[in-house]
């Protein structure tokens, strides 16, 4: 059904106008400031403004099958959504050193996050870092995917919340070789993040990433979930591999 809805709402794919109706459907509350740095980027996409709401209408739609389909039936659909190449992943899996795996809040990330995990929990331990519900309402949905596909503790697969526990799980694991799923671009205040190239422009993220890094010698690989022009199809667009610095030191900042 939900497939079939998206299906029909291709059309909209191709608007050039706002529609504040589909924005109040899905709980949008864009400022007109909001509004013209959606626009802008679109256009510098290359997409009409109809793309953007089919994305976020596909969003809801990947959500809310996740929530309805048992297991098996959520890892058939996120395999069959998935034509990203994973070469690059193959050769990190055979590396010892710990890995940040580094995915922004875009496109079908959190599909894109499952894939990643299932693709690499039979070779390493595999940790997924991030804010707890009680922080970040959105992020319940991560607890419930833990809870359907990876709670048995033969998985391979942990959660780490973003506390002081979590932190230090994630800092001791790194160093054994672990492998680390983190979303760098969650802050709470943006004085205290700092502007890095992203997709031609500028994303404000936080230090924790390279922190981590740092401190562990754990190669950083930075990732983007490039939505399909229909459906619920996903591509995962993996950057160049970050290196550790070679004067990194257990204390440093």
């Amino acid at each position: 059904i939900l497939r079939g809805l998206l299906f029909a709402l291709q059309p909209l794919r191709h608007s050039t106008g706002r529609w504040t109706l589909i924005e109040r459907m899905l709980g949008l509350k864009l400022t007109l400031r909001e509004f013209e740095s959606v626009r802008l980027a679109c256009d510098a996409s290359g997409k009409s403004l109809g793309a953007y709401y089919y994305w976020k209408l596909s969003q809801v739609a990947q959500m809310m099958a996740i929530r309805r389909l048992n297991n098996r039936a959520t890892l058939e659909l996120i395999e069959k959504s998935d034509a990203t190449d994973y070469a690059a992943l193959n050769a990190l899996a055979c590396d010892p050193r710990g890995s940040l795996l580094a995915i922004p809040h875009h496109g079908s990330f959190v599909f894109s996050i499952v894939a990643l995990v299932e693709k690499l929990r039979h070779k390493r331990p595999v940790f997924v870092f991030y804010d707890p519900p009680e922080v970040h309402a959105t992020n319940e949905i991560f607890d419930v995917l833990y809870r359907r596909l990876y709670e048995d503790p033969s998985s391979g697969v942990t959660i780490l919340h973003n506390n002081r526990s979590g932190i230090a799980t994630a800092l001791k694991q790194l160093k054994q070789g672990a492998v680390v799923v983190i979303m760098p671009d969650v802050y709470k205040e943006r004085e205290d993040t700092y502007q890095i190239p992203f997709c031609g422009r500028a994303r404000n993220v936080m230090l924790g990433t390279a922190v981590l890094a740092r401190r562990t010698q754990a190669t950083i690989l930075p990732m983007l979930s490039d939505p399909s022009d229909t459906g619920m199809g996903f591509k995962t667009c993996f950057g160049m591999l970050i290196e550790p610095s070679h004067c990194a030191t257990e204390s440093g900042p």
